[in-house]
């Protein structure tokens, strides 16, 4: 069932065309969109004239856990449930979405009731983390499952760190500098490659280096994501390897 269509203001129609353009993906039906940065406290004020997010959140929240489950599955076929149990807990957690949102700025978009947005809601680590989850749905629903799976398993790959080195399910490059230093006592250090698209959304690639030695690279919508790709890829490097 399509959400109830609720006529935006010019303001918040040109944020979600922002954020269509930020995230590279672009809806077919908007009002998937619209509902999925909808806050409760929003709806209120507005005497129900429009749907929130509480329902796509409830989507979401099955539908990350598939795709994070999946990927543990196929991409480390060495760990045993017990192990994929523990990771899949860490990167779905709260803390790890509500990062993963704060990342992408998912806070500033969102349709709030001006008490919830005066008493910090834009910033709380609930609010965010449920947000995530429904723009995941959202994305489930209006463009199918592998469009859904993309976005998240590249807004969650810096906390997908490998589970045989230290802070498992923890951000990629503070995983990757802790191996660093306790086993060879260095410092991985990251060299911007290119920097490409429009000025609107560029596009960053980023090499992390270790003793003057290229381990891997990665690609991001900003350089700080970019380089946890990085990171993450050069951790999987060293668990093949260690």
């Amino acid at each position: 069932m399509r959400p109830s269509v609720f006529l935006l203001k010019p303001a918040s129609q040109h944020s979600l065309e922002h954020l269509q353009q930020r995230i590279g993906i672009t809806w077919q039906q908007i009002s998937w969109l619209e509902t999925a940065f909808t806050h409760s406290s929003f709806v209120n004020e507005q005497d129900g004239q429009c749907e929130d997010n509480e329902r796509l959140e409830f989507l979401g929240d099955s539908v990350v856990g598939l795709i994070v489950s999946r990927y543990l599955f196929e991409q480390l076929p060495a760990l045993r449930e017990g192990d994929m149990a523990r990771i899949k807990s860490a990167v779905v957690s709260e803390e790890t979405l509500a990062t993963a949102a704060a990342t992408l700025e998912l806070g500033s978009y969102i349709r709030m009731g001006k008490g919830e947005t005066q008493s910090g809601g834009r910033s709380r680590p609930s609010t965010l983390a449920d947000l995530f989850e429904a723009l995941v749905a959202a994305i489930y629903l209006d463009r199918g499952l592998d469009v859904a799976r993309r976005f998240t398993l590249d807004a969650l790959a810096p906390f997908l760190a490998s589970p045989a080195l230290p802070a498992r399910g923890r951000n990629a490059k503070s995983a990757l500098q802790e191996f660093y230093q306790k086993k060879k006592k260095q410092i991985p250090t990251y060299r911007l490659i290119a920097e490409t698209g429009p000025d609107h959304r560029p596009y960053f690639e980023v090499a992390v280096i270790v003793d003057g030695k290229e381990l891997a690279r990665g690609q991001g919508y900003s350089r700080k994501s970019a380089e946890q790709k990085a990171a993450f890829a050069a951790l999987k490097q060293v668990e093949r390897h260690d």
